[in-house]
């Protein structure tokens, strides 16, 4: 990111990574910062007090992305894709927006393989809902889109045998999950968790 372009925080939160990204662009640069939840664009509007270059926009990730195509040099989506039905949709949005040359970056929650434990806890956590998917799935969807250019990096969470920890990393409580896998007959430990870093380049 450099001084005067214009990026993209999709699923904002409470604007950590948004702040960073608006002190890259400068003043003469635009930070937008996009969230589902008025709550957490309060937070980050806090959080960014005092930055001109900032614009908080109240959105649904799940609906067409309200920009026009091409117009963003970085767009960043931190644990965004687990939590949306339809997470080609979205990746091909983000492609849609990006400037030829410029980046995306994205970080997912994914199952290393999907065991029969992981599927139980695939079902069950769709109830909160979450989207967790295995890794090759989301791997192969992001190559796919964004071609040649893009890379992975995938590293593993702590099992679900620590499941406080898991559930703070992650956000999500894990233990009533636990149960299911093991009033299904598996042992939890075999479900393999892990993050997905994404970093894409739009070509052409």
């Amino acid at each position: 990111i450099e001084s005067g372009q214009r990026v993209l925080d999709l699923g904002c939160g409470t604007g950590a990574v948004l702040t960073a990204m608006a002190d890259a662009v400068g003043p003469s640069g635009l930070a937008v910062g996009a969230d589902l939840t008025p709550a957490m664009l309060d937070l980050a509007r806090a959080r960014a007090r005092g930055r001109s270059q900032v614009h908080l926009v109240e959105l649904d990730a799940t609906d067409l992305l309200p920009f026009a195509s091409e117009s963003f040099d970085c767009v960043c989506a931190i644990a965004l894709l687990q939590e949306v039905a339809a997470p080609r949709s979205l990746l091909e949005e983000i492609r849609r927006i990006i400037r030829a040359g410029g980046v995306f970056r994205g970080i997912a929650t994914t199952y290393r393989t999907l065991c029969p434990a992981a599927e139980v806890h695939m079902a069950a956590v769709e109830q909160l809902p979450m989207f967790i998917r295995p890794l090759n799935t989301v791997a192969t969807m992001f190559m796919q889109i964004f071609g040649p250019a893009a890379a992975t990096r995938w590293l593993p969470l702590p099992g679900l045998s620590d499941p406080e920890l898991l559930g703070r990393l992650i956000g999500q409580p894990f233990g009533p999950v636990i149960s299911e896998i093991r009033a299904a007959g598996h042992d939890p430990a075999t479900v393999e968790l892990g993050v997905l870093y994404m970093t894409g380049r739009r070509v052409g």
